[in-house]
């Protein structure tokens, strides 16, 4: 009888908790609507945003932290900062800088590469899904000994000399296979490097069957070649692209 009288006090304890709860949106005064502050904020501040174009920069004779002579090279799409876009005009001279024997008897071209090779440590970019489409044309107008803006817009023929499609491989080796006459051919690991296939009647016709007076010296021949313009080819590059540095 004694445990039944307990259980009894205790449910009549918690009936009388149970009685007590209410509603909390009993709890404090109603807000009377005649005395309900109304504010309306007036601003009066306008602001203007302007885009300024950066003042131009020297853009030839340029060389890298090493010391090494350099060109950019680069069209690179980036979601916040835009396109960046660089071009090369370059001058082509004859090998060591001094004049150039032709062949004599029959000349042929079986083929003709023009060789980038990579700066050290100097792409940044897309080296996986982006594919890379180069253009090479010949200048109209002779580059020089000056200092040439990145306001510079140089003039060339638009016939097209030769492409190449490629994905940017900066710290990879190339194999080429050096042909040696009367000899086996023997395979050859050069530094990274991009080869663009040349037009072989072009090369043959404007350089080994050239008159020999544009031949006897570098500057000569300068004059008389003008130079090349690469370009990548914006509907045919895929990807994000990216910003070469080319040895020059």
């Amino acid at each position: 009888m004694k445990f039944v009288k307990t259980d009894l006090l205790t449910l009549l304890i918690s009936l009388f908790i149970l009685s007590g709860c209410k509603k909390p949106d009993a709890v404090g005064l109603a807000i009377d609507p005649a005395e309900v502050i109304n504010g309306t904020l007036l601003d009066t501040v306008s602001i203007v945003t302007n885009t300024l174009r950066d003042d131009s920069v020297i853009t030839s004779n340029l060389t890298n932290s090493a010391g090494v002579a350099i060109s950019p090279l680069a069209y690179y799409k980036d979601l916040y900062l835009g396109i960046t876009e660089a071009n090369v005009a370059m001058s082509i001279s004859t090998p060591l800088l001094t004049a150039f024997t032709k062949p004599t008897g029959t000349v042929t071209v079986d083929s003709a590469v023009l060789v980038l090779r990579y700066a050290p440590n100097s792409f940044y970019g897309d080296t996986t899904s982006t594919k890379y489409q180069l253009n090479v044309y010949q200048l109209t107008e002779q580059p020089l000994a000056l200092n040439y803006y990145n306001t510079k817009s140089w003039t060339y023929n638009p016939t097209l000399l030769g492409t190449s499609n490629f994905n940017a491989r900066p710290g990879v080796n190339v194999n080429v296979l050096q042909i040696i006459t009367g000899a086996k051919d023997t395979l050859r690991k050069l530094p990274p490097q991009i080869r663009i296939p040349i037009n072989t009647t072009f090369a043959r016709n404007n350089i080994l069957l050239t008159d020999s007076l544009r031949l006897i010296g570098s500057e000569a021949f300068k004059r008389y070649f003008k130079g090349l313009y690469l370009t990548f080819d914006k509907t045919r590059t895929t990807g994000s692209g990216g910003n070469f540095y080319l040895r020059t």
